[in-house]
């Protein structure tokens, strides 16, 4: 998307009795853009829609009058204290992240046999570093 400074420029050039496809270089854009802006006789800051759909379902939404709640009462609380506290209220559905990178690690480590954790190891520095406890 371009600036409305540069669509500004393209059409003051075009104002100007200038060529479209001059215009549109001078004002670092394509010909096809600037159609697009022509055509439309509206600014890009003007052609913006709001995003309104979701991408995913939100996992707050069972906890959100809570945490209202919460915040009213103590608008100073960070969004890490919120969550370490909805993690101590519903284990069964939020997780910390260190519990998560734990699992992750002990699973690497478990994917290894034995007789072979050496060698993979000493192929994978990187991994010797994260599982180096668990051996």
């Amino acid at each position: 998307m371009k600036k409305d400074t540069e669509v500004k420029l393209y059409m003051q050039e075009r104002r100007k009795g200038t060529a479209q496809r001059l215009a549109a270089a001078r004002a670092g854009m394509s010909e096809r853009t600037a159609r697009k802006y022509e055509k439309a006789a509206q600014l890009p800051s003007q052609l913006k829609r709001p995003h309104t759909w979701a991408t995913r379902p939100n996992p707050f939404e069972q906890d959100w009058e809570w945490v209202v709640e919460q915040l009213k009462r103590d608008p100073a609380l960070q969004g890490s204290t919120l969550f370490g506290l909805l993690c101590e209220r519903h284990p069964d559905r939020y997780r910390p992240r260190t519990e998560i990178r734990v699992k992750l690690v002990q699973a690497t480590a478990s994917a290894f046999h034995p007789e072979t954790r050496r060698e993979a190891v000493g192929r994978a520095p990187s991994l010797a570093r994260t599982c180096g406890s668990l051996y």
